[in-house]
């Protein structure tokens, strides 16, 4: 009877290794599923010449769902949108 038991807990034990084996090479992946589904914006808003424009009010259209985000970009025309759903965008 012992000897029975020894074998069931030994199947049961290398099934949740397995399972565990799965979840964890599955993990990374699963990671980089979420990732991708934003994108981080940044860059320096310019006039034509090339000059920084300051401060200038910016506004990001995705025309596929119409979100719409305004910003006002830095003293050195700098931006940086954060976790913004990657979409195309103009």
């Amino acid at each position: 009877m012992r000897r029975r038991s020894n074998q069931q807990f030994l199947w049961h034990f290398r099934r949740i290794a397995i399972l565990a084996a799965v979840l964890a090479i599955s993990t990374p992946w699963i990671q980089a599923q979420i990732a991708t589904t934003t994108a981080t914006i940044s860059g320096i808003v310019a006039d034509p010449t090339g000059a920084v424009v300051p401060n200038a009010d910016v506004q990001l259209v995705s025309p596929e769902t119409a979100i719409s985000r305004r910003f006002v970009v830095d003293g050195r025309g700098r931006y940086t949108l954060p976790s913004y759903p990657r979409r195309h965008t103009r």
